[in-house]
């Protein structure tokens, strides 16, 4: 795990995903998304944007908390897996966000 981005342009890559389209456009990179489910408009509706590695092209990461998500089995609930390992983000808590 981890965060996607480390050092001073880690806000700069997380507020260019706060954008649906932008997290929607990031699923078409590197090769696509290679699963059937979860499915990529439930993903970017959940905040997520993808960030493959090689020999972990599940992988994502949500753009509020910057929690990265992998390994993902077809029947894993999505909103689950982000509150499981990060109760504390915004998306979760539904509080909301400074813009």
């Amino acid at each position: 795990g981890g965060d996607v981005v480390n050092g001073d342009d880690a806000g700069t890559v997380l507020a260019h995903f706060r954008d649906p389209g932008n997290r929607a456009a990031s699923f078409t990179t590197h090769g696509g998304w290679p699963l059937e489910s979860p499915k990529v408009d439930d993903l970017v509706e959940a905040g997520f944007f993808y960030a493959p590695l090689p020999g972990c092209e599940d992988r994502v990461a949500c753009y509020c908390c910057g929690k990265v998500l992998f390994n993902w089995d077809p029947e894993d609930k999505i909103e689950e897996a982000h509150r499981l390992f990060s109760p504390n983000c915004n998306l979760v808590t539904g509080k909301p966000m400074d813009t």
